[in-house]
């Protein structure tokens, strides 16, 4: 084998089982390579799954605000419901209270108090001849006396024994 200028030359038979020559300065070339080609496909996959986690962060995100937003909505929903029901009892009853001013004022007259008192309670105009006077000026009514005396126990052993 001739090496001429740091180049190998192959002669001969050994043509069939070459020996070969590997550069050390190649093959630590060639590692150091294939070291930053594995260091730079790792830095993408790091920052491809970074992005990944970002991106599925701001969507749970959106979701947790579409559900806070569509569980306000309800609740605002159901407070109008209410609104709106109490509004119309109200409307109700004040169309009540109306019907029933309408109906004391007719009831409360003198001439509709006279004719259902004799028509229906059969009551009867009195005249003087029938016609009691009395003064409720002075106390015509006797009153009872509610004064009882209360006594314990202890009250009552002493009354008895002494």
């Amino acid at each position: 084998m001739i090496v001429e200028k740091d180049r190998h030359y192959i002669n001969g038979s050994s043509a069939l089982v070459p020996e070969r020559k590997i550069n050390k300065e190649k093959k630590e070339e060639y590692n150091k390579l294939q070291k930053s080609k594995k260091e730079r496909e790792l830095r993408q996959l790091k920052e491809k799954n970074r992005k990944k986690k970002s991106v599925m962060k701001v969507i749970a995100l959106i979701f947790i605000l579409g559900l806070t937003l569509t569980g306000r909505y309800g609740i605002i929903f159901n407070m109008q419901k209410e609104l709106s029901t109490i509004k119309n009892d109200i409307t109700r009853v004040n169309s009540e209270n109306e019907a029933l001013k309408i109906d004391l004022l007719r009831v409360s007259s003198y001439d509709s108090v006279k004719t259902i008192a004799e028509k229906q309670l059969k009551m009867v105009e009195t005249n003087n001849s029938n016609a009691f006077v009395v003064d409720f000026s002075k106390n015509n009514f006797k009153t009872k006396n509610n004064e009882q005396k209360q006594t314990t126990i202890i009250e009552r052993l002493k009354n008895i024994l002494f």
